[in-house]
């Protein structure tokens, strides 16, 4: 060793005058005297309007996709939907009711009276799945009447032609041709 003494522990590399200071000075203490950072005041809280909410505006708009998916599903299976088909309908008097049987699929079908003078009267209300009752008490048809049973969807006029009611699925059946 040469005669140099070490630094002391306790003091900082670069305490002496004309030297730079390195680390730490034992002039100023840690912690000591004013802040380093201005302090932090906390801004109040806005409230955000109900309406504005993320969840909200998310429930909003994916309620209003599911219900356009909806009608578009509706709609596609109303105008493509030919697979509602009414065969074997009968026609029989039940203590002077008329009681009309279907075959088909579980749809909606739609029932409607023709007159002898060719008025139509629609009595879907009295469907009840591929049957339906007509009471003699409700005087909706005489001895000349026929039904007319098709799918709901249809639009077309009713007709008792039977080209028109193949076309559109459906079938018709006269009082006069009751057992």
């Amino acid at each position: 060793m040469t005669g140099q003494s070490a630094p002391s522990s306790h003091a900082s590399i670069g305490d002496e005058p004309g030297r730079p200071r390195i680390g730490a000075s034992s002039l100023r203490d840690l912690g000591s005297g004013g802040a380093p950072l201005p302090e932090i005041v906390e801004a109040p809280e806005r409230q955000r309007p109900w309406w504005l909410h993320p969840a909200f505006i998310v429930s909003v708009v994916t309620t209003f996709l599911a219900l356009g998916a909806a009608a578009a599903w509706w709609i596609v299976s109303m105008v493509t939907d030919d697979s509602v088909k009414v065969t074997g309908l009968t026609i029989r008097s039940e203590a002077g009711n008329i009681v009309l049987h279907w075959d088909g699929p579980d749809a909606d079908y739609a029932l409607y009276q023709v007159s002898a003078g060719g008025d139509v009267t629609d009595l879907s209300q009295m469907v009840r799945g591929t049957s339906a009752w007509v009471f003699s008490a409700a005087a909706l048809y005489d001895d000349s009447s026929c039904f007319v049973v098709r799918p709901a969807s249809r639009t077309e006029e009713v007709s008792l032609d039977a080209a028109s009611l193949q076309a559109q699925n459906g079938a018709a059946a006269c009082v006069a041709d009751a057992q």
